[in-house]
């Protein structure tokens, strides 16, 4: 195996493998913000970092039909390999690395609530019912 392939072979399996743990993240968010929808008391960073999950997943999915799409263009083209100006390889590199945005950014949603939490912060659910406590 010469050393292009092997970092060909390098890059498919960290592509597989970041595309893997971005969606246990994602379903990982999903499954916090439900838990929290169902316990009745939702912060705003637990809302967005569900809403970032749940997007997460879409792009995902979007990311891997984009890819279908432009193999199968390909193959009935005869081609040995995707046609770099086709809008559905571009859109295969962007979904990929949008995904990898969005999740981020649904983690830094959950740590800010799991910090603003330990932290003592006290903050109105978005679900809750309004109080006339004064908190000093």
């Amino acid at each position: 195996m010469t050393p292009r392939e092997k970092l060909i072979e390098d890059s498919q399996y960290n592509s597989a493998r970041t595309s893997e743990m971005t969606r246990y993240i994602a379903f990982g968010l999903l499954a916090i913000f439900y838990t929290a929808l169902v316990s009745g008391e939702i912060k705003l960073s637990v809302y967005l970092s569900g809403l970032f999950g749940a997007l997460a997943v879409a792009l995902d999915y979007l990311h891997y039909l984009s890819g279908y799409v432009a193999s199968e263009i390909a193959i009935h083209r005869h081609l040995d390999g995707w046609p770099r100006k086709s809008m559905w390889r571009r859109g295969r590199f962007f979904l990929f690395w949008a995904k990898q945005v969005v999740v981020i950014a649904g983690v830094i949603a959950l740590i800010t609530s799991v910090a603003s939490t330990s932290a003592g912060v006290k903050s109105t659910p978005l679900h809750a019912a309004p109080t006339t406590e004064v908190y000093p």
